[in-house]
Order: structure tokens, then C-alpha cells, then sequence
């Protein structure tokens, strides 16, 4: 069963703020969304038009399986589950020329696709749909949609426009007659939206044609297994701002613009209007206050020293059985020749941050009884099962000198591991350059440089490979070679690099230094 969102956004931040908690809860598929505020990332999940006025947002982990080659104004389609998804919208600015251009160019992109929904903000007015009158855009969209033999899904006299002007029916769901028997459900739900316009819900049955394909369903398990959450039961807010105050505003929301809907005619319709507008403006003021505060918060938190160990004190996770047993033997030799490598593999240079417990224990006890340790890292190799509070990183902010503290730019983000996880990685990144420095591996292959002494011998390869392209007397029939060296330069990502190293290697072969 796939569930689809039908909404117009209207081009507000706060319509679009609580859009991800709103999908979660109504557990929604494909959401047909118009009027974004602004388009979201990953550009496979999202698919907009070219005036960022119609989008399609695939969730849950279902593949699109089929887009446009090129992005058309005011419509967006995608192929998803075997179903093709239409979201359009007209503005109401297009003459009826305008109008049937648009008309034209949908009918001509969904010829020949079936399954077909159709579905959006098309500003059409007419009676059999629920409307006072009868506009021409409405004819000149019927007559269009007959050419697919789309059959209109709305009922009902709920409006899905409510506005200071009034209210109508201008969001439309079509979709192709054979389709019409597996669509269960279409409602206008009443769940506040923060927009004009309300939500449509709406199922499409499974056939056993349609699913997520078996591939890709198994593929979500082999990662769900390998990466388990730390309690799947709990239930995990989707934005980082919202909290309890937030809930209740967006309940006083709902219930202030019920009401206001209800006393249109009535002599207290102006201050039903007006508790709306001031139940609006205070959600609006607390979403913008939430977002101000997480942020301050997190910029505080780079002012705290911070502990080496940050997933000590995180549940999940556990040794494998037998690493800390006495005996066993094991079929694969241990990456470490003996213990005192394993012992040197823990740094003891002081750091400028207080350790936690955790990290001060582990350093002490690795010299005193490193076959501990050997026995557990060497069990971890061997199962391929590692603590997940090995893999829990603790981001830290380091703010940039000179730089305003307002902007995430002056920040440069550090992730801290768990120790113990930092000692194996330590001991493989040794393992890793005697490795490298005993078999002299080509530039061809894939090689670790963990090392400076490797980076090094990187660079004077790259040098070496040069001069012997250049060596010879002329290129044209001649053994002179034509040779590239192609850099690549992200930004903040080679800061680190000793300049009193690199310096005379880049000089020795008249290459710029640009940093």
C-alpha cells in the first residue's frame, strides 16, 4: 500500500518547516507538493520543475525508477513504484492561452505512461467538482484530461482553499481508469498545515506488480542489520527544533483556525480571524526561536572541553563472545607481531582537551596487559563484528580565529572517536605503511597513505612518473611523452599539510603553490 500527500505549500517557510514531522506521522510514500518554499536535497528524492513551483518528494527508501530528461515550468513527473506522478500547478496569472500551452505539454509527456496520477494546484473552478461556478479553465482542463482518460478522484464538498476571500476547490487528483480501482481512501485531511491549503491523503492498492523492488527491499535489510539503531522501538523526532511548546501551538493553531472557519457569517468572525492570525504569527515566532536556540546551543557546546571517549557513555553495543577468554586459537595471524606493537599503538602525548574516564583506563591498562587487548582486537577481526560504540562520533566545533561567531562557515567541524576504535585504526594505518614500504605498490592500485613518510613517497612517484615522460629527445615519433598532473584542491581539506615538506617537492617540478 503506497500513501500519497497532495499540498500546496504557498511559498511559506512555515508551511514547509513542519512538512518532514507531518510525512512521518501520516506515514507518507510520494508527497505531490506545490509552491515549495525552497527545493530539498537529495536531488533523487526531490524532483522539482524548473521554476521551483511544483516538486515531488519520494520517501521511506522507495527508488524513482524513471525521470525526465529535461525539467519542464510548472509540472514535474516521475516514475515511482510503476506508477507515473504528475505534480502540476497553474498559477492563476495564465490566460487561457497560457493555460492550454500547459494542458498541452502534460498530455504530450504522459502519453503513452501507465499507470498515470495526475495531481495538483490547477486553479480550475467548476461545479462538478464542488465549486460556486463554472470557469473556462475548467473546460479547457477536462477536455485535455479526456485525451488520457483521467477520471477526477475529489468528492465531497470539503474545500481544499480556505482563504480571507473565501474558500474553494482548486486541488485536483486525477488519475488513469485503470488505476481507479486500486485507490483507496481519498480524504482532504484536516491536519494543520501552516498554508492556506489543506493536505490530501489518498492509498493506491498493491497489485503484487507493484513494490519496492526485492533488490533494494534487501538491500535495506543487510544495512538495517549491519547497522542497527540504538532502540528502533523509539520513535525519533525528524527535525532537530521541535519540542513540546511547538506541539501545543500547532494544537492551538488547528483548533484556532476551526473555529474561524466555522463562524464565517456570524457576528465574531472578525476575532475567530484574529485569534487565528495571532495563533499563526506565535507558532511562526517559536519555530524561528527553536532553530535560533539549537544553534546557539551548538556553538556553546564548542567552547566546553570535550572528552576523547564520547561513546562510553552510550548504550549498544558489546564485545564479541570469546575475546576475552584466555584460550582459543585463531586460523588468521594477528596484524600485529606481538604485544608491544599493539601497546604502542596508544598515543601518550598530552592533549590540550581533559580525557574522559574511559580514555585515561585504556591507556593505563594497554601497557601493563596488552594481551588483553591484542585478544580482543584480534576476535574482532576475525567475527567481523565490531562495538557499535566503537562507530559513535562526537561532533565538536572548532571556532576560527577572526571570524564572526554567527556563521556556520567560521567553524571547522571534528568528529571524535572512541578510543579503543582510534587504537585499531591506529594499528592498521602502521600496518598499512610497512605494507606499502616493503611491497612498493604502483599509483595504479589502490593504496592507504595514512603516513607522511607515504605521502611523501606518493609525491616523488607522481615526480618520477613526469620525468621519465618528458625524458627523449622530441614527442611527434619521437619516446617524449605528453604528461597531465591533475590537482585537486577541496577547500579546508589540506590545511594540515606540512608547507616545510611540500615546499621543495613542488618547486623541484615547477608546480604553483596556490595555498
Amino acid at each position: 500500500m503506497m500513501r500519497i500527500l497532495q499540498l500546496n505549500l504557498k511559498h511559506c517557510e512555515a508551511a514547509q518547516d513542519p512538512l518532514c514531522d507531518t510525512i512521518s506521522k501520516l506515514r507518507i510514500d510520494v508527497a505531490i507538493l506545490c509552491e515549495q518554499y525552497k527545493n530539498l536535497a537529495p536531488s533523487n528524492t526531490w524532483l522539482a520543475d524548473a521554476d521551483s513551483q511544483a516538486a515531488i518528494w519520494v520517501q521511506r527508501g522507495i527508488p524513482v525508477q524513471e525521470r525526465p530528461s529535461r525539467v519542464h515550468p510548472y509540472f514535474a513527473w516521475a516514475r515511482i513504484g510503476g506508477i507515473f506522478f504528475f505534480s502540476v500547478y497553474a498559477p492563476p496569472r495564465l490566460s487561457a492561452m497560457e493555460f492550454s500551452a500547459l494542458l498541452a505539454n502534460i498530455t504530450k509527456e504522459a502519453r503513452g505512461r501507465r499507470p498515470l496520477v495526475i495531481a495538483g494546484d490547477f486553479n480550475a473552478w467548476s461545479t462538478e467538482w464542488g465549486c460556486r461556478e463554472t470557469r473556462p479553465q475548467a473546460s479547457i482542463l477536462l477536455d485535455s484530461l479526456a485525451l488520457l482518460d483521467a477520471v477526477l478522484l475529489n468528492t465531497g464538498d470539503v474545500p481544499t482553499f480556505n482563504g480571507r476571500q473565501g474558500s474553494s476547490i482548486v486541488d485536483l487528483t486525477f488519475v488513469c481508469k485503470t488505476l481507479t480501482p486500486r485507490v483507496k481512501s481519498w480524504t482532504v485531511s484536516g491536519w494543520y498545515t501552516h498554508s492556506d491549503h489543506q493536505a490530501i491523503v489518498f492509498e493506491i492498492e498493491d497489485t503484487g506488480t507493484f513494490t519496492v523492488e526485492p533488490h533494494v527491499r534487501h538491500h535495506r535489510r543487510m544495512c538495517d542489520a549491519s547497522m542497527s539503531k540504538v532502540n528502533p522501538r523509539r520513535r525519533r523526532e525528524l527535525v532537530y527544533w521541535w519540542t513540546a511548546e511547538i506541539a501545543d501551538l500547532r494544537r492551538s493553531c488547528l483548533r484556532a483556525r476551526r473555529l474561524f472557519q466555522r463562524s464565517r457569517g456570524r457576528q465574531d468572525e472578525e476575532i475567530h480571524s484574529a485569534n487565528n492570525t495571532s495563533a499563526r504569527h506565535l507558532l511562526r515566532v517559536a519555530i524561528k526561536t527553536s532553530k535560533r536556540r539549537c544553534w546557539r546551543a551548538l556553538c556553546d557546546e564548542t567552547k566546553q572541553p570535550a572528552p576523547l571517549c564520547c561513546g562510553a557513555q552510550r548504550g549498544g553495543g558489546s564485545v564479541p563472545a570469546g575475546a576475552a577468554s584466555s584460550g582459543g586459537a585463531y586460523n588468521r595471524p594477528s596484524p600485529w607481531r606481538n604485544s608491544k606493537d599493539l601497546s604502542r599503538g596508544s598515543r601518550s602525548a598530552p592533549r590540550p582537551a581533559r580525557m574522559a574516564y574511559p580514555t585515561q583506563r585504556s591507556k593505563s591498562l594497554m601497557p601493563h596487559d596488552p594481551e588483553i587487548f591484542l585478544r580482543v582486537y584480534t576476535t574482532c577481526l576475525e567475527t567481523g563484528v565490531f562495538p557499535s560504540v566503537w562507530k559513535h562520533q562526537r561532533l565538536v566545533l572548532i571556532a576560527k580565529p577572526g571570524k564572526p561567531p554567527d556563521e556556520p562557515s567560521s567553524y571547522r567541524p571534528l568528529c571524535m572517536l572512541d578510543t579503543m576504535g582510534k587504537i585499531l585504526g591506529e594499528n592498521h594505518m602502521r600496518s598499512a605503511g610497512s605494507l606499502h614500504r616493503e611491497t612498493r605498490r604502483p599509483l595504479g592500485a589502490t593504496v592507504w597513505l595514512p603516513e607522511r613518510a607515504i605521502t611523501i613517497d606518493a609525491i616523488e612517484d607522481v615526480i618520477s612518473t613526469a620525468r621519465n615522460a618528458v625524458a627523449g629527445r622530441r614527442w611527434f615519433r619521437g619516446t617524449k611523452k605528453y604528461c597531465a598532473v591533475v590537482t585537486l584542491d577541496v577547500r579546508n581539506a589540506f590545511d594540515s599539510a606540512g608547507g616545510t615538506t611540500s615546499s621543495p617537492l613542488c618547486a623541484a617540478c615547477s608546480c604553483p603553490i596556490t595555498c
